[in-house]
């Protein structure tokens, strides 16, 4: 398996391993090739010295052409082989050939004379065929070692393959999540105005741009039943329930409990049985009342994490909110009738807003800053000029900061805060001056003595914005 240069694998011609090629076939233990070359120099050279030559199996030629098949031999197959050719070549030399002793020649003369060149024959075939089987030996542990890197490019290739098309699907599903943040908000501002018909048909784009599932419903409580009232991404197969009763594990986990589960937890398994992988309360943050459900039914299983978890969490709370609230502006006689005062929400709002404009902040890449009014005489007021302070707030904030500006009370304190999603710390400076200045206006006549003192908070910088900082300041 290789890789080419548009960083694809492809499959590299197959080789043979040394433990994969045929063994050649032997004959008594020694290799058959072997065995007929040496037959066949001997008796071509036995031949020639016979019918063409003296008989004297080339005792005279130096040096001796036995040489020749010692060498090749033992170089070739290594040292048993060679051990034969030295054995077949010093029987064709002696054999009916050995000189006969000289008059007035030693006995060891003679007989050094005779075994010399067999002797060195079987010591050249020992040392050489050692040689040979080491480099054999050594060829054989590369031919593993090599078969065990081609296996491990092999694996290393399909992995590689793998992770591109995981790289890929990565970045379809974040193109397709990352929504730019004016459209993600409008819409949630579009749910927090409408009448609750609208709020419905707004939740499915928010849930589709926050969360991305495949398939999600929703649903509302209704005499302790559970009735599905959205049903997206259902096919004609799906057999979701439509509604849940107070004897449901999943109404009593949601209803009663007032639960986040999931099907990651082996305990939530059991309550959400198929129905889908993820369920929570919608939850009136004014009151703390369970209002209906939130489920999913399907999500990719990459999107199911921790970040995604505490996402669909603050979603469920928003949701329920934005309805509960349109529920109860249907409920007036009169648009009129409403306060202005109900533009800044209760301080349980606070903790879930912020924390998921922080988690979408940092996937959709932009800042969030923060301005916080304490009024510092609450004590020295009027009960009128108080609840002045609310209404003046409310105004003050649509006034100099305009829609995108969403404003908390925590008015037991005498304190407010601002979320200002999409702007930076240092336009946060300037948004609170002018906050400041229209806050003095609106508070002249209904609390002149009304003091305040505001603060100004980073609560996310992106990373494209601190790298342009950084450029400039380069």
């Amino acid at each position: 398996m290789t890789i080419n240069d548009q960083g694809t694998a492809t499959d590299a011609p197959p080789e043979l391993s040394a433990a994969a090629r045929p063994a050649n076939p032997t004959l008594f233990g020694f290799r058959r090739s072997a065995i007929i070359e040496i037959v066949l120099f001997l008796a071509i050279a036995l031949a020639l010295d016979i019918f063409v030559l003296d008989g004297t199996r080339f005792r005279d030629a130096h040096p001796h052409p036995f040489w020749l098949l010692i060498l090749l031999v033992s170089v070739q197959y290594g040292t048993a082989e060679g051990m034969v050719a030295a054995a077949g070549c010093t029987l064709a030399f002696l054999m009916g050939a050995i000189p006969p002793q000289s008059v007035g020649e030693d006995f060891y003369d003679h007989l050094f004379d005779v075994v010399k060149l067999p002797v060195l024959w079987f010591a050249a075939a020992v040392t050489l065929g050692e040689i040979r089987a080491r480099h054999r030996r050594a060829h054989e542990e590369l031919s593993v070692r090599y078969e065990e890197l081609r296996a491990r490019s092999a694996q290393l290739s399909n992995a590689y393959r793998r992770l591109v098309r995981v790289k890929e699907n990565l970045e379809v599903r974040v193109v397709g999540q990352l929504r730019t943040f004016l459209t993600t908000y409008e819409t949630a501002r579009l749910i927090e105005r409408s009448d609750p018909g609208e709020v419905l048909l707004a939740i499915v784009d928010v849930v589709r741009s926050i969360v991305t599932p495949e398939k999600f419903s929703l649903f509302l409580l209704n005499d302790e039943v559970l009735e599905a009232a959205i049903q997206d991404g259902w096919g004609p197969k799906d057999r979701y329930a439509r509604t849940f009763n107070a004897h449901s594990p999943l109404y009593q986990e949601v209803v009663d409990q007032k639960r986040v589960i999931c099907i990651t937890n082996e305990a939530d398994e059991a309550a959400l049985s198929r129905e889908g992988v993820l369920a929570g309360p919608l939850l009136n943050g004014e009151t703390g009342g369970v209002i209906g459900m939130l489920k999913i039914e399907k999500l990719e299983l990459l999107d199911l994490n921790v970040s995604t978890v505490e996402n669909f969490r603050a979603l469920s709370v928003w949701i329920g909110t934005a309805y509960a609230k349109a529920v109860a502006q249907a409920a007036q006689a009169s648009e009129a009738a409403l306060s202005v005062g109900r533009d800044v929400m209760p301080w349980q709002y606070f903790e879930p807003q912020q924390y998921f404009l922080v988690s979408l902040a940092r996937r959709a890449g932009f800042d969030l800053s923060a301005i916080r009014l304490q009024f510092t005489n609450l004590a020295e007021l009027s009960d009128d000029e108080r609840a002045a302070i609310h209404g003046a707030v409310s105004a003050a904030v649509r006034l100099a900061l305009g829609a995108s500006a969403m404003p908390f009370s925590q008015e037991m304190a005498g304190a407010y805060v601002v979320l200002l999603p999409n702007m930076a710390a240092a336009a946060a400076t300037a948004a609170a001056e002018r906050l400041g200045t229209s806050l003095r206006t609106q508070l002249r006549e209904a609390a002149p003595e009304a003091r305040f003192e505001s603060t100004t908070q980073s609560l996310y910088q992106s990373e494209r914005r601190e790298a342009k900082r950084e450029r400039d300041a380069s």
